[in-house]
């Protein structure tokens, strides 16, 4: 696709020069790729549904080689790049964007979703509240999102830090238009203006697709051919294309994205909110919805990653506990206590979107368990919103100062509360005997380490006789009865081994 009167538009600089790095770089420096675009995408495609309640919403992440001449204004692109990397020479990804550029096929990853409301609003300077605008030149803004998810300008930042050569564009679409909009962006450094001899003609950094004869305003293609090997957008919703995806070569069957899908949105999958495919050359991949998910999860070949999945998978099945806040309105939570757990998986939480936002741990539960807080009410969800830094990754009390330290609060009990009762109506109460590990044999051991008193019993055949190790044969289950968690000291009344005269052992028993 290539119309010769459109391309990027870079305008004159100002008096900010940006260089190389991008601010966008330090929000995701704790998220692999695949991680960042499934929670920005995610809860955006979310946050568009056509229609409230309309479920499901249907994203589609499909990669595909094409040719680098199908870029549009890729020669224009290409110019740009050479004078950004005369510029700032010593730049890595400068030198890799430029050489990508030079190749002759270019990976690139389309991100679709249906059922939604497209990008509605214009592009004119004019239209201030165009949310087509917020997120094809907007940086953080939020048009339109009061109580969604995320923000349209940090969906931009991904999207820009995951291509190779810093370039995406957008088809959309709303329901009650006829047309198609194409837009695109590139986003690179301060640089002179290509073939220009005098080093006070900058330009800034980013680009804008757009008509170029007309200086005054922005106006975006309309109804553009289809963009290499993707299919033309007919319906409502809106397609990101992310030209060189960097993590291509990395997951080519985009299996870090699927996870990464499930791993955040694992709740409005279940509940039929979010349908998920990854396509690639190689034709459809996976599917995520409803009925799928759990045969998914269980075939997913990372032991880890598959037991703590099916961990929280198992939690949302549970029946949950309810509680009504003053401020929050109504919470969830759902506990799957599990013994078989490697570890103590903590709580992970969640508001309106049904994505996962951070997880809380409580240092006083020794039990393995898996929990999910949900808090969909609206009061609830306006309030844990506004106390989310721009990655949707925390609740921070100091955001608001009316609410903050309140409502964590709150959480915190009731999370510890039911955990508590959980524990103790499943397992019981813990009883911790002080010392009772320097009283047995000391030539015994825990996993092969000298350093740790004790032995840990080993199931096997059996026989009449017990020894140290190994249990004896099983006879009728006796039961046991708990007499609180409390913790008891003990007494050394007789030695537990004597010498070999028979008298006690004096020390070191």
């Amino acid at each position: 696709m290539n119309d010769s009167e459109y391309g990027f538009l870079f305008k004159p600089n100002g008096n900010e020069e940006q260089g190389p790095s991008n601010s966008g770089e330090e929000i995701f420096s704790d998220d692999t790729i695949a991680q960042a675009l499934a929670r920005e995408l995610g809860q955006n495609s979310l946050d568009a549904i056509a229609k409230d309640d309309a479920w499901p919403v249907t994203m589609v992440f499909e990669l595909h080689r094409m040719k680098v001449e199908d870029i549009p204004d890729v020669n224009n692109l290409r110019r740009h790049l050479r004078a950004a990397l005369g510029r700032y020479p010593d730049s890595p990804r400068l030198q890799e964007a430029v050489k990508t550029l030079d190749g002759e096929c270019i990976d690139v990853l389309r991100v679709g979703d249906y059922g939604t409301k497209g990008l509605s609003g214009s592009e004119s300077i004019a239209d201030s509240g165009s949310v087509l605008t917020a997120l094809t030149r907007g940086s953080g803004v939020s048009v339109g999102k009061t109580d969604a998810g995320g923000s349209f300008g940090i969906g931009k930042s991904v999207g820009i830090l995951s291509s190779l050569v810093r370039t995406e564009f957008w088809t959309t679409r709303t329901p009650d238009s006829d047309e198609t909009v194409f837009a695109g962006c590139t986003q690179l450094t301060t640089h002179q203006v290509p073939g220009s001899d005098d080093p006070r003609q900058l330009l800034g950094p980013m680009g804008t697709y757009t008509l170029l004869s007309d200086m005054q305003d922005y106006r975006y293609l309309r109804d553009p051919a289809p963009l290499g090997p993707f299919s033309q957008r007919t319906e409502p919703g809106t397609d990101v294309y992310i030209i060189g995806y960097s993590a291509a070569g990395d997951d080519p069957r985009l299996e870090q994205i699927r996870d990464a899908m499930i791993d955040n949105f694992m709740a409005a999958i279940m509940r039929g909110h979010l349908v998920v495919d990854g396509v690639t050359d190689k034709g459809r991949g996976w599917h995520l919805d409803s009925g799928s998910l759990k045969r998914v999860i269980d075939s997913i070949p990372d032991p880890e990653r598959r037991t703590v999945m099916q961990a929280f998978h198992n939690a949302l099945l549970q029946p949950p506990v309810v509680r009504n806040d003053s401020r929050l309105g109504e919470m969830k939570l759902y506990i799957n206590i599990d013994d078989s757990l490697p570890r103590k998986l903590n709580t992970i939480v969640m508001r309106k979107p049904l994505m996962k936002v951070r997880a809380y741990t409580n240092t006083s539960i020794t039990a393995k368990y898996a929990a999910v807080l949900e808090c969909s009410s609206p009061q609830g969800n306006r309030i844990l919103r506004g106390m989310e830094p721009v990655r949707h990754d925390d609740w921070q009390a100091a955001r608001d100062k009316q609410n903050g330290k309140a409502v964590l609060r709150s959480i915190k009990k009731f999370i510890l509360e039911e955990l508590r009762k959980r524990v103790r109506r499943e397992l019981g109460d813990e009883i911790t005997i002080k010392g009772l590990n320097t009283l047995l044999p000391s030539e015994l051991q825990i996993d092969g380490n000298p350093d740790r008193h004790g032995v840990r019993a080993s199931n096997g055949p059996g026989s009449e006789r017990e020894s140290a190790s190994l249990q004896g044969r099983e006879t009728t289950p006796e039961p046991v009865a708990n007499t609180g968690g409390k913790s008891v000291n003990i007494t050394l009344t007789k030695p537990a081994v004597t010498d070999e005269d028979g008298s006690p052992a004096s020390t070191g028993r």
